[in-house]
């Protein structure tokens, strides 16, 4: 750096994991070989001395958040997420867990800017349908969106770094009819629908029985997915 000369120093890619949060500044050394920062504004600038001349850049970890709810809003535990891409410091794409338990989870520092990830869930809760893959870009400032040519799939909201999940209820009813054209709705007719070697209902306990009247009878959210039930 020349004496007396003014210099623009700008943060153009941060390490990996960490997003730019530096503004670019403007450095100068003194005659005497003093290391400045130009502060104030246009008219007012004042210039303060860098201490031993080294000057020091903070950036800040790069984070997303997963949250998972209900259609209330409501947090919603049980489901698992993966996210696979290059994360900082690794050599080839891998797929990392991004939501084990609970109903939100952090991932912070593992990101590379300009890298773009895809999201899948792997485990719905019970009772819920999974919500298709999707793929998410980090930028260079720390901004998590969609990424190019993408949309996020029907229940999935990203802002602010957050992505909320909102999943489906499994969609289940039954109907009683005749065999004649159209079909006739039957009532009085009993079933019970029970779990498979174990399995159970999200919100009822086994078996679940009921008599068929005029209208279909509603199970949705009641059975789990991957889980075999007999009529």
């Amino acid at each position: 750096m020349v004496a007396g000369s003014e210099y623009l120093l700008t943060e153009t890619t941060p390490p990996e994991g960490y997003e730019i949060t530096f503004s670019p500044t403007t450095l100068r050394v003194t005659n005497a070989g003093e290391l400045q920062v130009r502060g104030g504004s246009e008219g007012a600038y004042v210039w303060t001395d860098v201490k031993n001349n080294a000057y020091i850049v903070r950036d800040t970890q790069n984070s997303v958040t997963l949250n998972k709810v209900d259609a209330s809003g409501s947090a919603l535990s049980g489901a698992t997420f993966t996210i696979a891409g290059m994360f900082a410091g690794a050599t080839a794409t891998e797929t990392r867990d991004l939501m084990t338990s609970g109903s939100t989870a952090s991932f912070t520092g593992q990101l590379v800017a300009g890298n773009t990830y895809t999201v899948t869930e792997t485990v719905p809760p019970a009772g819920y349908q999974t919500v298709a893959p999707f793929q998410v870009t980090m930028s260079e400032s720390g901004v998590l969106s969609a990424a190019d040519g993408t949309a996020l799939p029907a229940g999935v909201t990203l802002e602010n770094n957050v992505i909320t999940v909102n999943d489906a209820q499994n969609d289940v009813t039954f109907t009683k009819t005749d065999n004649q054209i159209p079909a006739k709705n039957l009532a009085g007719a009993k079933f019970e629908l029970s779990g498979v070697d174990g399995a159970t209902f999200a919100h009822a306990t086994s078996p679940i029985t009921w008599t068929t009247t005029d209208a279909a009878y509603d199970l949705s959210g009641q059975m789990v997915a991957g889980s075999e039930y007999l009529l």
